[in-house]
């Protein structure tokens, strides 16, 4: 189901124009952004948790 929605986003990029795939690439970049520094709350979360045990 994931590749579905992978090739949804990259028709959806290729029908914009371009001042707008500009933004969507900025937007998309700042997710990843996102989720990386959620992972690093995590794993520190589960450092820390781990240790008190």
């Amino acid at each position: 189901m994931a590749l579905k929605n992978e090739g949804s986003k990259k028709e959806e990029y290729f029908k914009l124009p371009e001042k707008d795939r500009l933004y969507f690439e900025l937007e998309e970049a700042e997710k990843k952004e996102r989720d990386n520094v959620a992972n690093k709350v995590f794993e520190k979360f589960n450092q820390k948790h781990s240790n008190n045990k």
